[in-house]
C-alpha cells in the first residue's frame, strides 16, 4: 500500500476558539439591542456579555465596545442614551486635534481622537483580518 504524502492529506476547516463562547456574546448583545436601551433587561444583557467576555478572556470588537457604556451597561444610540459632539480644545483650533466626545445619560465621556487620520480604519476592519 502506497503511503500518502502528509500535505496532501485532507485535513479539517479550522474552526474558531471558543465559538460557543463568542456566539453567546452576539446573541447577548442582539437581545439587548431589541429592547429598550434605558430598560433594566437590556443593560442586564450588556452587563452579562462584559462578564463572559472578561471570564473567557475574549476580546470583543473595537466597533462594538464603543457602542457600550462601561459604566452603567447601557447601549448608548445617539440622542436617546447618547449624545455625541466634536471638541477641540487645543490652542491651535486645528483640525488635527479634533476629538469625538460621546457622553451617556449617566455622565460618562467617552473621547476618540479622529482629527490626525480621518481615514484610519480600526484593524478588525481591514481586509487582511476578513481574509485570514
Amino acid at each position: 500500500m502506497k503511503k500518502q504524502n502528509p500535505a496532501k492529506t485532507h485535513r479539517p476547516p479550522k474552526t474558531v476558539p471558543k465559538n460557543d463562547h463568542y456566539q453567546r456574546l452576539g446573541f447577548l448583545y442582539q437581545a439587548a439591542a431589541q429592547l429598550d436601551p434605558n430598560g433594566a433587561l437590556s443593560r442586564m444583557y450588556l452587563r452579562n456579555m462584559d462578564v463572559v467576555a472578561k471570564k473567557t478572556v475574549l476580546k470583543l470588537d473595537p466597533s462594538l465596545k464603543r457602542t457600550i457604556c462601561k459604566k452603567c451597561h447601557r447601549l448608548q444610540l445617539p440622542g436617546r442614551t447618547a449624545s455625541i459632539r466634536i471638541e477641540n480644545t487645543s490652542n491651535a483650533k486645528s483640525a488635527e486635534n479634533d476629538v469625538l466626545a460621546v457622553s451617556c445619560v449617566c455622565g460618562t465621556l467617552k473621547r476618540y481622537p479622529i482629527g490626525r487620520a480621518r481615514d484610519y480604519v480600526l484593524f478588525s476592519d481591514k481586509n487582511e483580518v476578513q481574509d485570514a
